[in-house]
């Protein structure tokens, strides 16, 4: 008969044999029509691969966390922010501070504050927001080191201009009269309570580096030499001339 050797069709694992057609694995006859055209059943041989992949899948997807929408509700947000550890509020965030700071440089806490809100308003992560801290906590501290390298370099070529002016002994008698010629100026000129007073001035000429022109000491240790250590006050001796306060700056002497 024509049957007879045919065999059954149904392996051990479950699945059925392609009786030798080739085109596809026998199991698929037991699906139903609209599936047995499907590509992605076809790479499966045996029932046994199709289960085995499932069960892979299925394993993965248990720590798939969903995107969230364009307009989340509040429980959907606070759903995904528990999800990938963001904290309930931006205060809780860790960050690395500096354990000192350099001179002259402190630490912002406003702008610290908001980078906390704006990390929690973005969702990220405590461990982004440790790390995008800490870069910029280097690179700031980083720019800090390079000004004050060059600040300190600017300083070395003022005292080296100015040692090669004067030469030997010269060199810290002339920059003493330019430091008390300095206060003694700044004192007697009277800065108002807007520029911050004495004070005020000294930290402008400090911050802008004119302390480290050589151009500014020299002309300081010649208004020393110029007017003296007590002279320091508007108007000439009698029976001088101008006011040396008026030949030193004469755009601002009084017409």
């Amino acid at each position: 008969m024509l049957l007879e050797g045919s065999g059954d069709l149904n392996t051990n694992d479950g699945s059925q044999k392609d009786g030798g057609s080739g085109e596809q694995p026998a199991w698929l006859a037991q699906v139903t029509d609209d599936l047995k055209g499907s590509k992605d059943l076809t790479q499966f041989k045996t029932i046994s691969d199709l289960g085995k992949s499932y069960l892979e899948l299925s394993e993965k997807s248990k720590g798939y966390i969903k995107p969230l929408g364009e307009k989340p509700t509040p429980e959907e947000a606070a759903k995904f922010r528990k999800s990938i550890g963001v904290p309930e509020k931006a205060e809780d965030y860790k960050v690395e501070k500096p354990e000192k700071m350099p001179e002259g440089m402190v630490h912002d806490d406003v702008l610290e504050k908001k980078f906390r809100e704006t990390s929690h308003q973005l969702n990220l992560t405590p461990s982004q927001v440790a790390g995008i801290y800490k870069m910029y906590s280097d690179y700031s501290l980083g720019i800090n080191e390079d000004l004050n390298k060059d600040f300190a370099d600017e300083k070395q070529k003022a005292v080296d201009t100015l040692k090669d002016i004067w030469k030997g002994s010269a060199y810290e008698e002339n920059t003493a009269k330019a430091i008390r010629s300095f206060h003694k100026f700044a004192e007697a000129s009277n800065p108002p309570e807007a520029f911050g007073g004495v004070e005020g001035i000294k930290q402008w000429v400090e911050q802008n580096g004119m302390g480290n022109d050589p151009v500014m000491v020299w002309l300081f240790s010649k208004t020393f030499e110029l007017i003296g250590d007590d002279k320091f006050i508007k108007g000439a001796p009698a029976g001088a001339g101008k006011d040396i306060l008026d030949e030193m700056f004469p755009s601002m002497a009084k017409k």
